[in-house]
């Protein structure tokens, strides 16, 4: 597996064998704070479609999982995290980020997005 991090890992830790995937809009919903929580996230290439996929690293109730996201998201986290120049540890708060909530919305073109609220302290 090829790593985008610039030589820094993007997860806490290890990933479990075996990991789940599961689609942010099957998550919709209110969390409470470390309910949902993000210890990383992947970034994979399609050469079939050319276009970069992305995945969080989730726990929910002590289940670990990845979380496919929005392409743009996935994007704008990387670049967060690159610029922060923060360890996975850091930028992550030691795996206690914690997702809000999850819901859909329409993008100015009319397509159907997912919109990813963290708690912020």
């Amino acid at each position: 597996m090829k790593n985008f991090g610039k030589g820094n890992s993007t997860v806490i830790g290890q990933i479990p064998e075996g990991t789940p995937y599961k689609k942010a809009k099957d998550l919709y919903g209110k969390y409470e704070r470390g309910q949902l929580t993000v210890y990383g996230y992947l970034r994979t290439h399609s050469d079939k479609y050319n276009r970069d996929g992305y995945v969080l690293c989730c726990r929910l109730d002590g289940e670990d999982f990845m979380m496919n996201v929005p392409e743009w998201y996935g994007k704008k986290l990387e670049a967060d995290f690159q610029q922060s120049g923060q360890t996975a540890e850091e930028y992550f708060h030691n795996g206690n980020d914690s997702i809000e909530l999850i819901e859909p919305f329409e993008t100015n073109n009319g397509n159907k997005s997912v919109s990813i609220m963290v708690y912020e302290d």
